[in-house]
């Protein structure tokens, strides 16, 4: 074994056996499975409860001959049966795409329940075949086919090993308001995990052994990146190996996001030089070209990590990991409310072309052809999925402080001073959409390590009737940014701005809520009389003392 081999998963809770409901529509589902051991295995959805015993399958008894022989007793009658062979190419982790038909009590104002478990086909070697959904239930609903009032989750920055880190009790909190209300479906906004915030921080092992990796790798990056891609790996594994947060999971469809930690600390907010000196000590001479072959190799197996535990389960379909320019943003819609979720990580380069540093040419071209599109003009929300808020720091400390260890947290912000060009053609398009009829826009967001909400406005003829709103949650376990960083969120400003503002629309924020507590986000979306739409936030906070949750609401329409 070599002296530098990362191999700590022993020593950790990991997760083995789980699963992830995804993207559901009334008609469709994704849902996610990873197995601890690979083989065939066959995922059962039923509009029935699946209660068994799950030692009284046959070793060599087909599922099917099995579920035949029960369905009196039990009345598991017509499940889908979907099989995969899991291996480890990927982790031994697979999304199935699943046709679902109406259930017996569908109607216009209710979605169907769908119970699921999976089950280890004969041959595989272990010592019971049912692996999850037999005992614990494991169940979803569909929205239906026309919502009226929607209520989804909102979470970010999942870091329960830090120091100073929520217990995690704050995760039953969630599922329990999440079932109170009927939540459709929960959206992580970024940082799902920490690559560089565990005890074992990943990029300070490779600083400390890039020699020998590069003496290995220097002429095979394939095998480095496998190498790279078992230790992301086994960082979502850890993170998600908690039965509180695997609950919330397994009972509510998915959307996620990629933010910074999923990958580097302040990832794309550094230059070549910058990002090279990450792998430096203070007495190293500098070899650039090796410390960028390696952080380029940790990246890469970053991008196909994410792929494998979150973007596959997302909407549409799932890109190629190895593309050097995938498309992570994605869309989708339920009933009158459109969302955008916005990769600033996958294209995000401090050093490109000004008005391309965050999302790029490509997906910002998308992102104004679905704004702008016949479909989402006749909805009556949006909502934008910006793991970095629009908002929140004032533009004074954002480009006053990006210095020294801190310059890419403030580099990450769309209002430091590089991004301006770039802010501003995202705020154009936004203000265009709501001005109009005052449809509100609402940016989601996570990063900061707090919770907040601001109103955005604009000067300017015809911006009288937009609605335009940050709304923060963060972080839900991560520790919360000092009380003190409440002094760098002024009451109301405007947006910094570049030198020849005079001739552009300035953007003027207010403060309505700030709370720099562990928190959770809940949106209720409700339909109102005149036909346009109602929309609270609420935000879920503790202070990890007295146990006690506290709700602070606020209106966004």
């Amino acid at each position: 074994m070599k002296k530098y081999t990362f191999e700590r998963e022993e020593l950790a809770n990991r997760l083995s056996d789980g699963c992830i409901i995804g993207h559901t529509t009334s008609s469709s589902t994704k849902i996610w499975v990873r197995v601890a051991v690979a083989g065939m295995y066959t995922l059962i959805v039923s509009t029935q409860r699946i209660k068994v015993d799950p030692y009284e399958i046959g070793k060599d008894e087909e599922i099917e001959d099995y579920l035949e022989r029960i369905k009196e007793r039990v009345g598991i009658r017509a499940p889908i049966l979907l099989r995969h062979e899991f291996n480890d190419e990927k982790d031994k982790t697979h999304v199935f795409n699943i046709a679902l038909p109406k259930g017996p009590d569908e109607t216009s104002d209710q979605g169907t329940t769908y119970h699921y478990a999976v089950v280890a086909n004969k041959n595989v070697p272990v010592n019971r075949r049912w692996r999850f959904g037999f005992e614990k239930e494991h169940s979803f609903q569909t929205p239906p086919e026309e919502p009226q009032n929607i209520t989804f989750g909102y979470f970010s920055c999942h870091d329960p090993f830090k120091k100073g880190a929520s217990g995690i009790d704050l995760w039953d909190d969630f599922y329990d308001i999440l079932t109170e209300y009927q939540a459709s479906f929960v959206i992580g906004g970024g940082d799902q995990i920490y690559i560089d915030c565990t005890k074992e921080d990943i990029w300070k092992w490779v600083k400390e052994n890039k020699e020998q990796l590069w003496d290995e790798y220097q002429n095979d990056k394939p095998g480095l990146i496998k190498y790279f891609k078992t230790i992301y790996r086994y960082v979502y594994r850890k993170y998600w190996s908690f039965p509180e947060v695997r609950k919330v999971f397994r009972s509510f469809p998915m959307y996620m996001m990629w933010d910074d930690h999923e990958i580097m600390d302040g990832w794309g907010s550094y230059t070549d030089d910058e990002r090279s000196d990450k792998l430096d000590s203070i007495f190293e001479w500098e070899n650039k070209e090796q410390n960028l072959f390696l952080v380029d190799a940790m990246f890469e197996a970053a991008k196909a990590v994410y792929v494998e535990y979150q973007h596959s389960h997302n909407p549409g379909e799932t890109p190629v990991s190895v593309d050097p320019t995938p498309q992570f943003d994605y869309q989708f819609c339920q009933g009158d409310i459109g969302f955008y979720a916005l990769d600033m990580r996958g294209h995000r380069n401090y050093a490109g072309k000004d008005g391309e540093r965050i999302l790029g040419k490509n997906q910002f071209d998308r992102f104004k052809t679905w704004i702008q599109s016949d479909e989402i003009q006749q909805k009556k929300v949006l909502f934008i999925i910006s793991p970095v808020p629009m908002i929140h720091w004032h533009s004074t400390f954002v480009n006053g402080l990006d210095v020294s260890i801190a310059k890419d947290d403030f580099r990450d912000e769309w209002d430091h001073e590089s991004n301006y060009t770039e802010r501003d053609k995202m705020l154009d398009q936004v203000f265009a959409y709501s001005r109009e009829e005052g449809k509100p826009i609402i940016f989601l967001s996570g990063d900061v390590h707090c919770a907040a909400a601001f109103k955005l406005t604009r000067s300017g003829e015809g911006n009288a009737k937009a609605k335009v709103f940050q709304f923060t949650s963060s972080a839900i376990t991560r520790p919360p940014a000092h009380k003190i960083v409440s002094l760098m969120v002024l009451e109301r400003g405007k947006l910094g701005h570049n030198k020849d503002a005079r001739k552009k629309q300035l953007t003027k924020f207010e403060k309505l809520l700030f709370v720099a507590r562990h928190n959770f986000g809940l949106i209720r979306c409700k339909s109102t009389k005149n036909k346009g739409m109602e929309i609270w936030g609420h935000l879920y906070s503790s202070d990890n003392k007295e146990n006690e949750l506290i709700c602070s609401r606020i209106k966004l329409s």
